[in-house]
C-alpha cells in the first residue's frame, strides 16, 4: 500500500472527472435549455417540470461520481493490511 500512488490516484481521478465536468456540462445545459424554451403545447408544463429535474440529476451524477473517488481513497489509505503472525 503505497499512499503516494493513491494519492497521486486520486488527483488523476479528481482531474478527470472535472475535466468531464467542464467538457459535458455547457452542451448538456444547453439542450435542457433548449428544450425548456420549445413551445411543445399542451407538453410544455410537462417540460417546465421536468427539464429542472433532469439537471440537478446531471449535477448529483457528477457530485456522487467525485465523492466516490475521494472514498475509495480513504478506504484504501486506511485498510489494515492483513497479519500473518501465527
Amino acid at each position: 500500500m503505497n499512499i503516494m500512488i493513491d494519492g497521486a490516484r486520486l488527483l488523476l481521478g479528481l482531474f478527470v472527472t472535472l475535466l468531464a465536468w467542464l467538457i459535458i456540462s455547457n452542451p448538456v445545459t444547453e439542450i435542457f435549455t433548449a428544450f425548456d424554451t420549445m413551445d411543445a403545447g399542451e407538453a410544455t408544463t410537462h417540460l417546465n417540470n421536468l427539464i429542472p429535474l433532469y439537471t440537478q440529476i446531471l449535477y448529483m451524477f457528477f457530485t456522487l461520481l467525485g465523492g466516490q473517488i475521494i472514498s475509495w481513497f480513504f478506504f484504501r489509505v486506511f485498510q489494515r493490511e492483513p497479519d500473518w503472525r501465527y
